[in-house]
């Protein structure tokens, strides 16, 4: 059946050969091909047999087996001699027609121990007692000396050799006889089956054919099961097999046949330790079982009936076999395999042997835990202590790789036989083979190395310690054996066998003896050990780990040599440049911290920090290529590509600082290269996988929580971090496009290290108090231990530049007790020099040995405890925490020190401090004069020693035993003080510190929780995401490239979930870089992009999408880039100046969604799309601007402009011809296709949930988005003027070039996309906080365009005008005005508007007048003082009444201030403030239907400024012009009309406004609100526009006799008097009347003479009709009234007098009658009474007055109306 675990350490899986019979060598050592592969993965043929049932009768086979050993003996000549008697004692016995009594079977004895004899009970049927009775003799077989005198008889001791060598056929006879009367083998003992074969095994006088007959015997029983544990004698059987194999001994021969011994050897032993167990066969071996531990029974095996003894013998025979390179490459990788397998078996038996049979094993949990038995810090090498030794397991031999002796082959023996006489030369040639047998024998004693005794090359050759071989120890042990294969020979021991009933199996001492001797054979520096024995012991520690490593761990002696020996060697052998043997050492460090890593903290510390330096970049990187440019360009940088697409490099970017050069090839340090790079990547992959299902672990949390939270651990997450980023950016300059395997392994290890966190934290995994596998830490103290190293970490820093400083920032952190009430200052001090691992020793030896810091001094000796060391040690334990400063006085004092605390403990032999300080002082001599490699005179003796030590112990001698174990101590262990030694003794001294913190350091701990996430990514988020980001701009393989973006969008996750915003800005940077879409990578200029209409949709074909199209890693990183963003804005702060310029560049090329290719038109209370080109320049107002180089233009121009070469002049001349624009892009079918590539993937960014979501930002966020538009809007406007300016200044540029920088900026629609942008996100939050802290930064650029509104274009002033506006809307929606501050920057940008040249404020006059109606309409408090009012109807004023030839401005001025009149629901919104401002405009809106000097001003060449300048000449007027003049005559017409029916309606309003006026002078505020009024309407009686005159007048007799002007409410009691009355006259009608008397009005009017008739005659009604309403309330005051009465007089006069005769000398006497008659009816002009009647003077003056006036031009008025 198919036998598990056969086939070694080779992983090739073929199947098992036979060996060959032949004696032909080269069938059996084939020729090795010289490659690099080492023995152990040859394809050689391996021996497994394999068990199968036999069909055979078992009787039958033994006889056969008989026969071919017997055979085998009689073909060789030394055998013919005693061929017959042999023969005849055969036939003698063979046919013997009884059979003695068998002895009963043992059953399951306990085997007897490896080192008896094999069994020879009952081998000679004379020893039978019941031949005796057959004989008629008496039973002796109770008499003990009977039994000892047969057994002398049977067993001669003292017979000659030849005699002996009978007996091996006799026994062949004897059992064949046996076999005869017990045909049943299931019943027959398997000692007296097996002793002849084992006879012939251990004979030395056996060649090899007869001993490989003989093993081979012994194989089939075995692989028959004919030996099995249920036969009589089994155990005794197993043990005696085991012995004759470990000691076998033929005579060399041919090598091909000695060489198929040993293949015998090596069968027969590895089916003993590797043969499977009995199926349902469970037995508990082992006493020691502790049932606590659960571990199951095992099942019993023919391995269970060897000794610890016994595997140790054999293991030492296989790797005898595996180590001499005498041998064939086919024998030793055979016995290679053997030994892997048996390897395999026996620690395989870890598993079920319980803790408690380690003997430093303590299952007390309180007990306080032994140290680690480590052979480095052990005062004497292990194994070297007698005492102990004879306690221990002899130790097993090492095998010498350059002894000349045949294993097994006893050459020795034909010394022996000689002497005996069996071996007769007959001259030298009678017989051929044993001559030639001679010879050799003669040849290897000649070729056996010095030292080595003759008669010792079998075996049992000295066993020494693996660690120190010496020539004592080896002659010791070879006599031991040599001893102990007499005893074998002699016979069995009946008093061994029954000691070995007691042995118990093997277990733990083999397995721990077998284990020290493979570590040993690594040692790099045993020059005995060559590169195949490395390798041998490296396969077999390999096998080892991967059986058993976790089992190793649980035991302390086996978990020793692990930390110790085996860790020393193997990162030794992690150096070596042998391919083979560093593979091997690799695998097994892969193999020991995967399964034992939990024991080897410190070890992994050192191995990680080597892995690191000989895994850095073979050519120069920078350290650290992340930080500052090189990492936010990372991206930008490798996706910089020219127009065709090739690579290009970014000549503005710095380059990055320069790196350190690599380290040269012979140092220690420098970089691993070729295959050995490759192996050690893989090493240190490997430690990154965690394959145990059932206890997951990162390494990275376990290196951070192991190493970067211990004090007295180094950073090694970081370190491990900053080495896998690093090796990212490591691109080898010679093959930049190539990645390596060590950019894809560490590549590789940062994503998934970010998968794992990312998983942890959006899964919910809850962390928990602290790690799951330390129960004493919780994560809050090892947060606290972190920040407590870092402080630690800075103080040492500090310390090593400057002590005093150091100490000073020691007492700012608490680290030290400055106050001294709980320890004394001193002590604080001294404890943190002694513990601080960072210190630099020196300056800490050099810093305690100063006068000034004695106390300090003091105090850190103290803290040593000397107590029972010897002093040697005591000093060195001292010496090893600082560096001993090299001037005496410090040294003194230091010793002095010293001397005092030693002496304080006491020590046994010293009297007197001063003996101590002596002795001190000739301690550190000594070690100088015994270990300095510059003394090359002749070195201290022990007696020199002594010598210099006379008296000086209080005037005595020391003892002299005393001093010799001094003196011992340093010549065998240096005082190696720190930062002294480099090389072999710089580590065998750092070694040993490690080894002395490994047993205060603590386990490695497992951890898979979530607590230290946080911290972790905080720690090194910059150098993994640059990593993570640069990977995915350079490298080429698409699966890492899918990975890396996977990353990215990890790492947003973890940013988000701690709330890292510059983590976001970090990876917007650069993968906005990355895109390709920044301005570092999109060329600028002018816009004349193809539109491809594809399937009836429009397509932008422009460089920038072509190009983008093709890019799909910057099509990648832009999906990623808007993917992150979009839903993270909150977390973005100077992120956004990235985003925002990928949208200019996007909208440049018509790329973004429709909304965001939009501007805001008050106007259409809508949207519009912002044009990418400008407007062609006309003549018309609007925003179309007349180019100042057009003929006609200004005033330098000529004549008349309409002639066919001024057009042609005026295209050629103007900016914006065709023959300045770029020649349109001319797309191909693939342009197209790329094109929609580039559609589609900006689709896929969903760019306006973006949009939407930035508008919704929180506070922060939204302030930073703000900003970045306005750095962007400032950039395309602002700086660009700026850099003009400069220029200018500068005076180096050329009259031409001067010219051309002063005009306009040229239309840049990414400038009007920057400001609307700014704009839609500064108003879009309704908060006021947002708004009070947004919009300043948004006027900021507002008011610094404005200020050089002639810089730039129309289009641009307009759209911050809108900007403006939208801003004072949205803040005032919000409730911002409400603080002054805000107001008044808010009135100063208005009144900046006003600033604006008349040529740019008719471009932006429309858009001002639209916003501000609307803006007046939401918020009719907006402003809230005359001043602010003042200023928002100037911006009215200024924009529409005074615009030229644009009826719309003129229709929305109006719309404004209507708006500001009439409020909702037929409401008013006049106030106080506003009321006169409101009066003033609608009056010139009224006045503005006048437009006769208007047009005059137009066709003189006021042109579109409006000016009216009389030098300008006139112009001839294009159609186009007067079309614009005559729509805009009309509106004002219009306008002025319905401004008058507004005016109007104030009468309404007049008396609240008094009311709320809060006037106390009632008078004043009647007048206040009144007067304006009428005199506003009273004004417009002579405007030159009929309609107008005529509503005029209409509204003002309506107001004028109004009752709201001469009657109040009642409640208030006020009436507004004579005076009040009279300022009517005087303020509104009388001017009016003048006006309508002066001449040029006459002229002016439309129809003159008509017009002016009509209103004279009206007006002169009016003031009739109005004195006399107002008749009663004027006599109040007589003198009132006559001034008023007399003053009408005049006029009428005067109108009576200005013109023709015609209806006006008709209408004024009649008007005249009837006030007259009305007077005279009411009393107020009566004529005077007859005398002596009198009146009131005032009447009487009243009277004669008004005929005085009347009579000069009416005379006969008087007599008419009063007769």
């Amino acid at each position: 059946m198919p036998r598990h675990g056969r086939h070694g350490s080779s992983s090739n899986g073929t199947a098992s050969a036979s060996w060959p019979t032949t004696s032909s060598a080269s069938a059996i050592a084939p020729t090795r091909l010289e490659d690099d592969r080492p023995p152990h993965q040859d394809l050689q043929p391996t021996l497994i047999p394999s068990h199968v049932p036999i069909q055979s009768q078992p009787l039958h086979l033994v006889r056969s087996e008989i026969t071919a050993v017997t055979t085998a003996m009689r073909k060789n000549a030394r055998w013919a001699p005693t061929s017959f008697p042999a023969l005849s004692n055969l036939a003698s016995y063979a046919y013997s027609p009884s059979f003695p009594n068998l002895p009963p079977s043992d059953g399951f004895a306990p085997h007897p121990s490896s080192s008896s004899s094999s069994s020879k009970v009952n081998s000679n049927p004379l020893a039978s007692p019941s031949l005796g009775v057959s004989m008629g003799l008496r039973n002796t077989s109770s008499n003990q000396k009977g039994k000892q005198a047969l057994d002398q008889y049977l067993h001669p001791r003292d017979v000659p050799r030849s005699d002996q060598a009978l007996d091996l056929l006799n026994g062949f006879a004897l059992l064949k006889s046996q076999l005869r009367q017990s045909p049943d083998l299931s019943s027959f003992p398997l000692p007296l089956l097996l002793s002849p074969f084992l006879g012939v095994i251990l004979s030395p006088r056996t060649t090899g054919p007869i001993t490989s007959a003989a093993l081979q015997a012994v194989h089939k029983f075995l692989t028959y099961r004919l030996v099995h544990l249920s036969a009589p004698g089994a155990r005794v059987a197993v043990a005696d097999i085991a012995h004759a194999t470990s000691h076998c001994r033929f005579e060399a021969s041919e090598a091909s046949a000695d060489e198929q011994v040993l293949l015998r050897i090596l069968a027969v032993m590895r089916e003993l330790i590797c043969e499977p167990a009995l199926a349902g066969g469970l037995l508990d071996l082992s006493p020691h079982r502790d049932p606590e531990q659960g571990l199951p029974p095992r099942q019993v095996a023919l391995a269970d009936c060897l000794s610890d003894e016994s595997i140790c013998e054999m293991m030492e025979t296989g790797l005898s076999m595996c180590c001499q390179m005498r041998l064939s490459d086919l024998l030793r990788s055979t016995a290679e395999q053997s030994m892997t397998a048996m390897i395999r078996s026996l620690f395989s038996r870890l598993q079920s042997i319980p803790t408690t049979a380690d003997e430093t094993y303590s299952s007390d949990p309180n007990a306080p835990s032994p140290e680690p038995e480590h052979a480095t810090l052990a005062a004497e090498p292990v194994g070297e202590d007698p005492l102990n030794d004879e306690k221990r397991l002899r130790r097993m031999t090492m095998p010498d790789p350059t002894s000349r002796a045949f294993p097994a082959a006893a050459v020795h023996a034909l010394k022996d036989l000689k002497e005996l006489g069996e071996v007769e030369d007959e001259g030298g040639k009678g017989q051929g083979g044993e001559a030639r047998e001679g010879e050799e024998a003669k040849d290897s004693e000649v070729r056996q190395p010095e030292g080595e005794a003759q008669g010792t090359t079998d075996l049992e050759r000295g066993r020494l310690s693996s660690s120190e071989p010496g020539v004592e120890g080896e002659n010791e042990h070879a006599t031991e054996a040599e001893a102990g294969a007499e005893q074998a020979e002699a016979g069995p021991n009946p008093d061994a066998q029954q000691d070995s009933l007691e042995v118990l199996p093997y277990g733990l001492p083999a397995c721990k003896e077998v284990l020290r001797v493979v570590v040993s054979l690594l040692d790099p520096h045993n020059p005995q050990h060559t590169d195949t024995m490395r390798l041998l012991g490296l396969s077999m520690l390999c096998n080892i780990l991967e059986v058993s490593g976790r089992s190793v761990g649980r035991f302390p002696t086996l978990r020793s040599i692990i930390q110790d020996s085996a860790c020393k060697y193997l990162f030794q052998l992690a150096r070596s440049e042998t391919l083979p043997i560093l593979s091997l050492a690799l695998r097994c460090i892969s193999n020991l911290f995967e399964t034992m890593g939990e024991h080897l903290k410190l070890q992994t510390e050192l191995f990680l920090t080597f892995a690191l330096d000989r895994l850095a970049p073979t050519f120069p990187v920078a350290m650290e290529p992340w930080n500052g440019v090189t990492a936010a360009a990372a991206g930008r940088r490798s996706t910089t590509t020219d127009a065709n697409g090739r690579a290009t490099p970014d000549v503005n970017t710095p380059p990055p600082p320069p790196p350190a050069p690599p380290m040269p090839k012979g140092s220690e340090k420098a970089p691993a290269q070729g295959e050995a790079r490759e192996l050690m990547l893989e090493a240190l992959a490997s430690l990154f996988v965690s394959l145990d299902a059932s206890q997951p672990s990162d390494l990275l949390v376990d290196l951070y929580v192991n190493f970067d939270c211990d004090i007295d651990c180094e950073n090694l997450y970081e370190s491990v971090v900053r080495f896998l980023c690093r090796a990212v950016h490591a691109s080898n300059p010679q093959y930049p496009s190539y990645q390596d395997s060590s950019q894809l392994l560490a590549l590789d290890t940062l994503l998934t290290f970010v998968a794992s966190m990312a998983a942890r934290q959006e899964y919910g995994v809850l962390p928990p108090a602290g790690p799951p596998s330390s129960s004493s830490s919780s994560y809050q103290a090892l947060a606290e231990q972190k920040s407590r190293k870092a402080s630690i970490l800075e103080a040492a820093s500090r310390f090593n530049a400057k002590p005093k400083d150091g100490l000073a920032y020691l007492e700012e952190e608490g680290l030290i007790d400055a106050s001294g009430e709980k320890v004394p200052r001193e002590q604080s001090i001294a404890s943190f020099l002694k513990d601080c691992p960072r210190l630099d020793k020196k300056l800490l030896g050099d810093y305690i040995s100063r006068p000034a810091n004695a106390d300090v001094l003091d105090a850190f000796i103290g803290l040593f405890d000397f107590g029972d060391k010897p002093i040697a040690d005591a000093l060195r334990e001292m010496l090893e925490s600082f560096r001993l400063p090299g001037e005496a006085q410090q040294i003194d004092r230091i010793t002095e020190k010293f001397s005092k605390k030693y002496f304080a403990a006491k020590p046994p032999g010293i009297n007197s401090e001063d003996a101590v300080y002596v002795l001190a002082f000739s301690i550190i001599m000594l070690n100088t004069d015994l270990h300095n490699p510059q003394n090359k005179k002749q070195r201290m003796s022990l007696d020199d020693y002594k010598r210099n030590l006379r008296g000086v112990n209080d005037g005595k001698d020391f003892d002299p035993d005393y001093l010799s174990g001094i003196y011992d101590s340093i010549r065998r262990r240096e005082i190696v003080m720190p930062e002294e030694h480099a090389g072999q003794l710089g580590f065998d001294y750092a070694w040993k510190e490690l080894l002395r913190k490994s047993r205060t350091a603590g386990t490695m701990t497992r951890n898979s929780t979530a607590a230290f996430d946080r911290d972790m990514f905080q720690t090194s988020w910059r150098p993994i995401f640059s990593s993570i980001a640069y990977a995915f701009s350079t490298f080429r393989d698409e699966h890492m490239v899918e990975r890396a973006i996977s990353g990215i969008r990890q790492c947003a996750i973890l940013a988000s979930k701690f709330g890292m915003t510059e983590m976001f800005d970090f990876m917007v940077h650069s993968l906005a870089g990355a895109t390709g879409l920044l301005d570092a990578s999109v060329p600028q200029g002018p816009i004349n992009n193809a539109i491809i209409e594809v399937e009836g949709q429009p397509i932008t074909v422009s460089p920038l999408s072509v190009r983008f199209g093709v890019n799909f890693k910057g099509q990648l990183a832009a999906v990623v880039l808007f993917t992150i963003a979009n839903g993270n804005g909150d977390a973005i702060r100077t992120g956004w100046s990235d985003i925002f310029e990928i949208f200019k560049n996007l909208f440049a090329n018509t790329l973004l969604p429709a909304p965001m290719l939009e501007m805001f038109d008050f106007q259409q209370q809508g949207s519009t799309l912002i044009p990418l080109k400008p407007k062609k320049v006309g003549s018309g107002s609007g925003g179309a601007q007349q180019d100042p180089r057009t003929p006609g233009a200004g005033g330098g121009g000529g004549g008349g402009g309409g002639g066919l070469l001024s057009t042609l002049s005026s295209y050629l001349l103007s900016p914006y011809s065709s023959s300045s624009d770029p020649a349109p892009f001319e797309a191909t079918e693939e342009d197209v296709e790329t094109s929609l590539c580039t559609v589609d993937c900006v689709a896929s960014c969903k760019i306006d949930e973006l949009y939407d979501q930035i508008k919704h930002l929180d506070h922060d966020s939204l302030l930073w988005a703000v900003q970045a538009l306005k750095d962007l809007a400032d950039n395309l406007t602002v700086d660009k003027v700026a850099a003009r300016q400069r220029a200018l200044a500068d005076g180096s540029l050329t009259p031409t070039q001067q010219v051309s920088l002063r005009g306009q900026l040229p239309y840049e629609p990414s400038s009007i996309f920057a400001i609307e942008t700014m704009i839609n996100v500064a108003t879009s939050p309704v908060e006021a906080r947002k708004i009070q802290e947004t919009w300043p930064i948004a006027l900021e650029h507002i008011s610094a365009v404005l200020r050089t509104s002639k810089s730039y274009h129309p289009l641009v002033i307009e759209r911050e005008v809108v900007g403006l506006l939208r801003l004072v809307d949205s803040a005032a929606e919000a409730g911002a005005f409400d603080q002054d501050s805000i107001r008044d920057q808010l009135f100063l940008s208005l009144d900046l508007v006003r600033t604006l040249a008349p040529e740019v404020r008719s471009s932006v006059s429309q858009q001002l007048l639209a916003g501000l109606t609307k803006v007046m309409a939401n918020h009719p408090n907006l402003a809230r003082s005359q001043t602010e009012w003042g200023m928002v109807l100037a911006l009215i004023s200024e924009n529409s009444i005074k615009t030229t030839r644009d009826a719309t401005s003129v229709r929305l001025g109006f719309e404004a201030v209507k708006a500001l009149v009439v409020g909702g629901q037929g409401g008013s919104k006049l106030t106080t403030d506003n009321y006169v401002g409101i009066v003033t405009l609608l009056e010139e809106f009224a006045s503005g239907s006048d437009t006769r000097a208007w047009k005059e001003i137009q066709i003189k060449g006021g042109g579109a400024t409006g000016s009216s300048n009389p030098s300008h000449q006139q112009r001839r007027t294009t159609l186009t012009e007067k079309k614009e003049m005559e729509e805009t005559e009309k509106v004002k017409r219009e306008v002025g009309t319905e401004a008058l029916d507004l005016l109007e309606s104030f009468k309404d309003q007049v008396p609240r406004l008094i009311r709320e006026s809060n006037e106390q002078d009632k008078g004043k505020a009647w007048r206040s609100f009144w007067i304006p009024l009428l005199s506003s309407l009273a004004r417009q009686c002579v405007n030159a526009h009929r309609p107008v005159r005529q509503v005029a007048i209409t509204h003002l007799q309506r107001a004028l006799l109004a009752k709201q002007v001469v009657e109040e409410e009642e409640e208030e009691g006020s009436v507004p008097g004579a005076l009040e009355l009279k300022s009517l006259f005087d303020q509104v009608l009388f001017p009016m009347l003048e006006e309508l008397l002066q001449p040029n009005n006459v002229y002016r009017m439309e129809n003159a003479t008509e017009g002016i008739q009509e209103m004279r005659i009206r007006s002169s009604a009016l003031v009739c009709k109005l004195l006399l309403h107002l008749l009663n309330r004027l006599a109040v005051q007589p003198e009132t009234l006559k001034e008023v009465w007399l003053t009408i007089l005049d006029f009428s006069d005067r109108m009576i007098h200005s013109g023709p005769k015609d209806q006006l000398s008709e209408a004024i006497p009649e008007n005249l009658k009837n006030v007259l008659l009305v007077m005279s009816a009411t009393g107020t002009l009566l004529a005077p009474p007859p005398p002596p009647s009198v009146i009131p003077p005032s009447q009487e003056a009243m009277w004669k007055g008004t005929w005085e006036r009347i009579s000069t031009f009416l005379p006969g008025l008087k007599e008419e109306i009063f007769p």
